[in-house]
């Protein structure tokens, strides 16, 4: 088997679940949510261009904000510190990222709220705000100050060692980066995605 079938079925294992769980939810749980909703079968070129633009902006912010972290162990495997470098700070970042998806659901509530309701869209930012810093208070301060120690346990020494400020550092920006994850959702609800881009594209 080779890297391309490996990769290959990685993206199928994602896929598919993806795609079993949409027609399920569109042809059962919509329905049960919603007893009018009906499946029809209509082609706009209008609204399917509408949707692709909105889509693949959303989509291009989204591997902007995320190529930050992402991008770490690659630049560690191509300097001097070589693999197994890569391997400590890919482990280190992947733990500080948990973290993160508490300003994320934040982030997607808040979307979900605003796009019904603008006109409490003020008033939602500032309760969403104080959500997100509310939960992720004890997790930071947590995985701060024991993640180190985690590390090593669970990797060994070397990794505590070598990959415990970065996992600090990362852990840490989860506040900031909560504070960014809303503003994203505001301009998102209010269609605003080039700037959003714009600001990606620096942050």
């Amino acid at each position: 088997m080779t890297a391309a079938d490996s990769g290959f079925e990685i993206y199928l294992s994602t896929v598919i679940p993806a795609g079993v769980a949409s027609i399920v939810a569109i042809l059962y749980f919509l329905p049960q949510a919603f007893p009018a909703y009906r499946l029809r079968w209509q082609f706009s070129p209008a609204l399917l261009l509408d949707m692709a633009r909105y889509s693949l902006a959303n989509h291009l912010v989204t591997f902007l904000l995320q190529l930050p972290v992402l991008i770490i162990p690659v630049l560690v495997i191509n300097t001097a510190l070589g693999p197994a470098a890569a391997g400590i700070a890919y482990i280190s970042s992947m733990m500080a990222m948990t973290t993160l998806l508490i300003p994320a659901a934040v982030a997607r509530s808040l979307l979900a709220e605003g796009a019904h309701t603008v006109e409490h869209l003020p008033e939602q930012t500032r309760k969403a705000i104080a959500l997100s810093f509310g939960l992720l208070a004890l997790p930071v301060a947590i995985l701060a100050v024991l993640g180190p120690v985690i590390l090593g346990l669970l990797f060994g020494q070397v990794y505590q060692q070598q990959g415990s400020g970065l996992l600090v550092l990362l852990t840490l920006s989860a506040l900031p980066a909560s504070l960014i994850a809303i503003y994203v959702s505001l301009k998102r609800v209010r269609n605003q995605l080039r700037m959003l881009i714009g600001v990606a594209t620096v942050t």
